[in-house]
């Protein structure tokens, strides 16, 4: 009886770091992909002039992938601040949060939105 008890007492500690630590990881990955996104951007930008208008034109002319699960939540061209830039939303189905960054306007700044 006392090791099931103690079992218990252990799960209920374990359950609730574990579950913070998957969605860390989660929020690493996103952030991840915006920060490779931008890079890509530049290429894009390097090679066009310009910078793509939708996410299919951008995956499609660099082969560009974002990790298993993570989605474009938004994916515009348009003038910020005078900056022709992209603005752009990530999410994952396991995460509240939604990644944004507006790039070139606001440099390599990633934030929760």
């Amino acid at each position: 009886m006392i090791v099931v008890v103690i079992i218990g007492i252990l799960a209920a500690v374990a359950i609730p770091n574990f579950v913070s630590l998957k969605s860390r990881s989660i929020d690493a990955t996103m952030k991840s992909d915006l920060h490779n996104a931008m890079v890509a951007l530049e290429d894009y930008n390097l090679m066009n002039g310009t910078y793509p208008s939708d996410a299919a034109t951008f995956e499609a002319s660099l082969g560009f992938q974002l990790s298993p699960d993570v989605t474009w939540d938004k994916f515009d061209l348009a003038p910020k601040d005078g900056i022709t830039s992209v603005h752009m939303h990530l999410t994952h189905p396991q995460s509240s949060n939604n990644w944004h960054a507006h790039y070139p306007a606001e440099g390599n700044n990633i934030e929760i939105r």
